[in-house]
């Protein structure tokens, strides 16, 4: 009989506008922060662009080695994995 009440009180009122409300701020403030992060990495990458090439180190970059290990990865049949 409670939880029956509660339902009406619920049916009653605007919860659901205001989750639905909530729900997008939340999905708004998250494009935001992804936004940002991206324009972060972009600016990163951009400033390290440019020191790589006039850099004489032989040794290859970081991000050239996980570009290696995950390309040899793609080759490799799940089995491999197991």
């Amino acid at each position: 009989e409670e939880v029956k009440e509660t339902v009406r009180q619920l049916q009653d009122s605007d919860l659901l506008d205001k989750y639905k409300e909530n729900i997008a701020k939340m999905l708004g403030e998250q494009a935001s922060l992804l936004e940002k992060i991206r324009k972060a990495e972009e600016k990163e990458d951009q400033s390290a662009q440019p020191a790589m090439p006039s850099s004489q180190d032989p040794t290859p970059p970081v991000s050239g080695i996980s570009d290696t290990a995950v390309g040899d990865a793609d080759d490799r049949p799940l089995s491999y994995y197991l």
